[in-house]
Protein backbone atom coordinates (compact mmCIF):
# COMPACT_ATOMS: atom_id res chain seq x y z
CA UNK A 1 0.00 0.00 0.00
CA UNK A 2 1.52 3.13 -0.92
CA UNK A 3 1.55 6.20 1.17
CA UNK A 4 -0.87 8.14 -0.84
CA UNK A 5 -3.41 5.51 -0.42
CA UNK A 6 -3.52 5.75 3.45
CA UNK A 7 -5.50 8.66 4.90
CA UNK A 8 -5.22 10.46 8.49
CA UNK A 9 -8.93 8.54 9.03
CA UNK A 10 -7.98 5.02 7.82
CA UNK A 11 -5.26 5.39 10.45
CA UNK A 12 -7.07 6.84 12.78
CA UNK A 13 -10.02 4.30 12.49
CA UNK A 14 -7.36 1.19 12.63
CA UNK A 15 -5.78 2.96 15.56
CA UNK A 16 -8.90 2.80 17.72
CA UNK A 17 -9.39 -1.07 16.14
CA UNK A 18 -6.46 -1.98 17.92
CA UNK A 19 -5.02 -2.77 14.29
CA UNK A 20 -1.74 -2.34 12.43
CA UNK A 21 -1.50 1.04 10.93
CA UNK A 22 -0.26 0.33 7.36
CA UNK A 23 -2.62 -2.79 6.66
CA UNK A 24 -5.31 -2.31 8.86
CA UNK A 25 -5.80 -6.04 9.67
CA UNK A 26 -2.85 -7.44 11.92
CA UNK A 27 -3.38 -6.43 15.39
CA UNK A 28 -1.08 -4.07 16.81
CA UNK A 29 -0.65 -5.96 20.24
CA UNK A 30 0.15 -9.54 21.50
CA UNK A 31 -1.23 -9.21 24.94
CA UNK A 32 -3.12 -6.20 26.67
CA UNK A 33 -0.34 -3.67 26.38
CA UNK A 34 2.30 -5.74 24.73
CA UNK A 35 3.29 -4.68 21.52
CA UNK A 36 4.26 -6.89 18.86
CA UNK A 37 7.16 -6.92 17.06
CA UNK A 38 5.76 -6.88 13.26
CA UNK A 39 2.43 -7.23 12.20
CA UNK A 40 1.42 -10.74 11.85
CA UNK A 41 -0.14 -9.54 8.33
CA UNK A 42 2.06 -7.29 6.50
CA UNK A 43 5.25 -7.28 8.36
CA UNK A 44 5.05 -3.44 9.52
CA UNK A 45 7.60 -2.71 12.14
CA UNK A 46 4.99 -1.81 14.99
CA UNK A 47 7.92 -2.15 18.11
CA UNK A 48 10.59 0.42 16.13
CA UNK A 49 7.32 2.60 16.31
CA UNK A 50 6.50 1.81 20.03
CA UNK A 51 10.30 4.41 20.68
CA UNK A 52 9.04 7.07 18.90
CA UNK A 53 5.16 7.13 20.27
CA UNK A 54 6.31 8.20 23.92
CA UNK A 55 5.15 12.20 23.43
CA UNK A 56 1.90 11.69 22.16
CA UNK A 57 1.11 8.83 24.62
CA UNK A 58 2.51 10.77 27.79
CA UNK A 59 0.73 14.06 26.33
CA UNK A 60 -2.62 12.38 26.34
CA UNK A 61 -1.70 10.77 30.02
CA UNK A 62 -1.05 14.41 31.01
CA UNK A 63 -4.24 15.73 29.20
CA UNK A 64 -6.55 12.83 31.26
CA UNK A 65 -5.21 13.35 34.25
CA UNK A 66 -5.82 17.62 34.17
CA UNK A 67 -9.29 16.17 32.91
CA UNK A 68 -9.45 14.28 36.79
CA UNK A 69 -7.95 17.40 38.57
CA UNK A 70 -10.44 19.96 37.36
CA UNK A 71 -13.20 17.45 38.26
CA UNK A 72 -11.72 17.08 41.61
CA UNK A 73 -12.29 20.73 42.15
CA UNK A 74 -15.53 20.95 40.52
CA UNK A 75 -17.22 18.16 42.51
CA UNK A 76 -17.33 18.88 46.04
CA UNK A 77 -17.67 15.22 48.39
CA UNK A 78 -19.30 15.21 51.19
CA UNK A 79 -17.79 11.87 51.90
CA UNK A 80 -14.31 11.71 51.85
CA UNK A 81 -14.19 8.06 51.20
CA UNK A 82 -16.49 8.58 48.33
CA UNK A 83 -14.35 11.43 46.98
CA UNK A 84 -11.48 9.00 46.96
CA UNK A 85 -13.84 6.00 45.16
CA UNK A 86 -14.64 8.85 42.80
CA UNK A 87 -11.03 9.84 41.80
CA UNK A 88 -9.73 6.11 41.53
CA UNK A 89 -12.54 4.86 39.42
CA UNK A 90 -12.03 7.73 37.16
CA UNK A 91 -8.20 7.17 37.20
CA UNK A 92 -9.04 3.32 36.16
CA UNK A 93 -11.29 4.66 33.25
CA UNK A 94 -9.53 7.03 31.85
CA UNK A 95 -5.66 6.17 32.45
CA UNK A 96 -5.93 2.16 32.77
CA UNK A 97 -8.78 1.20 30.38
CA UNK A 98 -7.63 3.62 27.08
CA UNK A 99 -4.07 2.95 27.27
CA UNK A 100 -3.76 0.49 24.98
CA UNK A 101 -6.20 2.66 22.75
CA UNK A 102 -3.81 5.53 23.29
CA UNK A 103 -0.67 3.77 22.64
CA UNK A 104 -2.01 2.60 19.31
CA UNK A 105 -3.31 6.14 18.35
CA UNK A 106 0.03 7.33 18.81
CA UNK A 107 1.69 4.30 16.55
CA UNK A 108 -0.94 5.60 13.92
CA UNK A 109 0.21 9.12 14.44
CA UNK A 110 3.92 8.10 14.16
CA UNK A 111 2.84 5.89 11.33
CA UNK A 112 1.69 8.90 9.35
CA UNK A 113 4.71 10.99 9.95
CA UNK A 114 6.70 8.54 8.97
CA UNK A 115 5.51 5.51 7.09
CA UNK A 116 8.76 3.69 6.38
CA UNK A 117 8.65 0.45 4.20
CA UNK A 118 6.12 -2.38 5.75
Amino acid sequence: MARNDISIRSVFQRSVRLRCPHCGIGKVFSRWTTVNERCPVCGCDLLKREGDCWFVFYMSTAFLTGIIVVFMFLIAATNVVLGYSFVGVGWLVCIVATHPYRKSLAIGIDYLIDPGEP
